[in-house]
């Protein structure tokens, strides 16, 4: 056989292998997200849609696992999926109650890739289990939000209007907190306490802790208020326990916006829609977001572009003043659908440049694209 035919033939049989690898590299590969939130959390179902359009657009295999709201349940199932024959190539988690340590160093035992958002370890734990890819090294990252931030914002824009309002010289708040052991419940509060070290008129009469939960937040403030006649201010944690307080506000025969100013935390649909009504002063969130973005970083590292392994993502403040340029971008499901997340990707779009995940990148990505439809584009 002579050199030139023995060349062809190698290169016949070798290629197919090649394109095969690369094929299998580049392809669509399967991530698992173990969602702690309730099947009727507006939060969570907001989250989880996002992460789905992102997924549809960047050809990745997502598998969503509800927890039915228990960190207890999030351990377990988390545990279910590694004992899989064949598990996914990546394990997407949050930490709730700061339970998934053990999850996290199985799944580098068997070579499961991990990423958290949302939520991460303690200060306390970390001393422990390290960080990204330290000792761990298939724990490949985190995206976290700054929760001490939200909680500044949150309570800066409430008592700076309350300040616009106030007929006598002090300003009287309650506080209605998540649950105890969740970071970001003890961040959030840090962060409303970073915020009343800048007033003197400002009396935070009680903290209550409501485990994230509507009724409770709602009874809660039925005895606050009973309590505090004078409270003109209600910061809350999530915008489901702002919904609680808006509930007794309301049959107690107070007016919101008039008699009292109410905020939560999350940016959820109703939140929006009840700060366009005045019901609610602010919403602070974005990080509804932060599952979506995690699935593109996932999506640019397993196309050979590595990320920081720890990132923070950022909250914006929603109020009167700012929700009518929102709205006309993103004022509901349909117009979230718009954002092409290929294009906040560095495999399609950035080429070598950092990631940009803020709302005004977001809001300028619909802009220029004049908010057409993906379905006309893809």
């Amino acid at each position: 056989m002579s050199l030139y035919r023995r060349i062809i033939l190698i290169g016949i049989v070798v290629l197919p292998i090649i394109c095969g690898t690369q094929a299998v590299a580049q392809g669509v590969f399967r991530v698992a997200f173990i969602n702690p939130g309730a099947t009727d959390d507006p939060f969570f179902s907001s989250l989880t849609y996002m992460m789905q359009d992102a997924a549809s657009d960047l050809n990745i295999d997502l598998e969503v696992i509800d927890a039915s709201a228990s960190h207890i349940e999030v351990r377990r199932r988390g545990n279910e999926v590694l004992e899989r024959g064949n598990p996914p190539d990546y394990l997407l988690l949050i930490n709730d109650h700061d339970v998934l340590d053990g999850v996290i160093k199985r799944a580098d035992m068997l070579g499961v890739k991990t990423f958290l958002f949302n939520e991460g370890f303690s200060s306390r734990r970390l001393k422990d289990i390290g960080t990204p890819r330290h000792p761990i090294k298939n724990w490949l990252g985190q995206l976290l939000p700054n929760d001490r931030k939200a909680g500044y914002l949150l309570a800066k824009d409430l008592i700076e209007h309350a300040k616009r309002k106030a007929s006598h010289a002090t300003i009287d708040m309650v506080a209605l907190n998540g649950a105890y052991r969740a970071n970001s419940s003890e961040l959030r509060l840090l962060g409303l306490q970073d915020a009343l070290a800048e007033y003197d008129n400002v009396k935070l009469r009680q903290i209550v802790h409501t485990r994230w939960d509507e009724k409770k937040a709602y009874d809660a403030t039925r005895g606050l208020l009973e309590r505090y006649p004078e409270t003109s201010v209600i910061w809350s944690a999530s915008d489901l326990i702002a919904c609680g307080a808006l509930r007794a506000v309301k049959e107690v025969g107070l007016k919101p916006e008039k008699d009292i100013l109410i905020g939560g935390i999350d940016w959820s649909d109703f939140a929006l829609e009840a700060v366009g009504k005045g019901d609610f002063q602010a919403s602070v969130g974005w990080h509804v977001m932060d599952g979506a973005w995690s699935l593109v970083m996932l999506y640019d590292y397993h196309h050979g572009h590595d990320f920081p392994v720890s990132s923070h993502s950022d909250y914006f403040i929603m109020n009167k003043d700012n929700i009518g340029r929102f709205s006309r971008y993103l004022g509901s499901k349909e117009k979230w659908a718009n954002i092409d997340f290929k294009a906040f990707t560095k495999t399609h779009s950035l080429q070598g440049q950092s990631y940009d995940f803020s709302l005004d990148a977001v809001l300028r990505h619909l802009s220029e694209s004049s908010v057409l439809s993906k379905v006309t584009t893809h």
